[in-house]
């Protein structure tokens, strides 16, 4: 059960990297180049976070050993594994995306926007429930780490893994928990690069460009130990 309690508490450095990052980068995504100038960024955030040595200088089990690293964070020659998986095509749905939370209070009148303000926090709100869900179902799933000795099930942990569709994520039950880990490290990296928590404020706003709320810090909002955090005022996603 250890490495499921690393990970939940090495989450916000690796959201902390996320704001820092995210804020700088011209195109996010999984893959290496194709729309967006995309380039691994959320294996490589991930690696930065999570990894052994530096940046961050961490020494395990504070930290991912190589091989468990790759499966989590995936690589450029597997970009969908781990972190990557919800964006292989077709992706999964906005909420595992934080999309879909866009609502500028200098619309010409209410109503004319196509959303409300109420709308758009639901939808941030479904987003956040992806990432608690997720890793509550790796905590669930990393009791068949063990067996009924509560000892490391060596079956049960070996690599590699199957993230491809149908997703079965298999074979074994680290792999298991590794997805759904990634999955919830996907939501919280593209909440900062999708939405406007990071951006610096423009010129001038407008319903077309709403203003940047200039964080460069964690969103408490996606703190998973608050049961119902307070809503970021002025927050949109795309």
């Amino acid at each position: 059960m250890s490495p499921i309690r690393s990970v939940v508490g090495t989450l916000a450095a690796a959201l902390a990297l996320c704001a820092v990052l995210c804020a700088q980068a011209l195109g996010f995504g999984t893959i290496q180049g194709g729309p967006g100038d995309q380039r691994n960024e959320h294996m490589h955030m991930t690696r930065l976070a999570l990894q052994c040595g530096p940046p961050l200088g961490k020494v395990l089990p504070d930290c991912f050993e190589p091989a468990t690293l790759d499966a989590l964070a995936g690589t450029p020659a597997r970009p969908w594994d781990g972190v990557g998986w919800p964006d292989n095509p077709p992706p999964q749905g906005a909420t595992f995306h934080c999309d879909d939370g866009d609502f500028v209070l200098l619309a010409p009148a209410a109503g004319t926007y196509g959303q409300t303000q109420a709308e758009a926090q639901a939808a941030f709100t479904a987003c956040r429930n992806v990432i608690v869900s997720r890793l509550e179902t790796a905590r669930d799933q990393a009791e068949s780490l063990l067996d009924a000795k509560s000892r490391i099930d060596l079956q049960d942990v070996a690599l590699p893994c199957n993230f491809g569709r149908p997703f079965a994520f298999g074979p074994t039950a680290k792999c298991r928990v590794l997805a759904h880990i990634g999955a919830a490290l996907h939501v919280a990296q593209d909440f900062y690069s999708h939405t406007n928590w990071s951006d610096a404020p423009p010129p001038r706003q407008s319903d077309q460009i709403p203003n940047g709320l200039n964080n460069a810090g964690v969103a408490p909002f996606l703190d998973v130990g608050v049961k119902a955090p307070a809503f970021p005022t002025g927050l949109v996603s795309g």
